[in-house]
């Protein structure tokens, strides 16, 4: 499985739109259920998902599968929006 989603990372690096839902498919359910151990209201969870999947399009040309499994790479990108979101609201409360 990580060799195919390293395969569809390199055709999103391509801007392959194809290859980009069918990433989207295979790995948004753990995306959300990871983006839901820190946000708690569904709709911004929602709007968060969107998000790792805007910078996923945005950034697949930097996936280095040296550095990381495309999964783990996905769900750095997640946690780190989910913190960063937390930290942000912790700042302005």
């Amino acid at each position: 499985m990580s060799e195919h989603l390293a395969a569809l990372l390199e055709r999103i690096s391509r801007r392959d739109p194809d290859a980009m839902l069918k990433f989207y498919d295979r790995t948004a359910s753990r995306v959300f259920g990871v983006l839901g151990t820190r946000i708690a209201d569904p709709d911004l969870r929602e709007s968060v998902l969107e998000r790792v999947y805007l910078e996923v399009w945005e950034t697949a040309h930097t996936y280095d599968p040296e550095v990381y499994s495309p999964g783990a790479w996905l769900i750095t990108l997640a946690h780190r929006m989910a913190v960063d979101l937390h930290d942000g609201a912790a700042a302005a409360a």
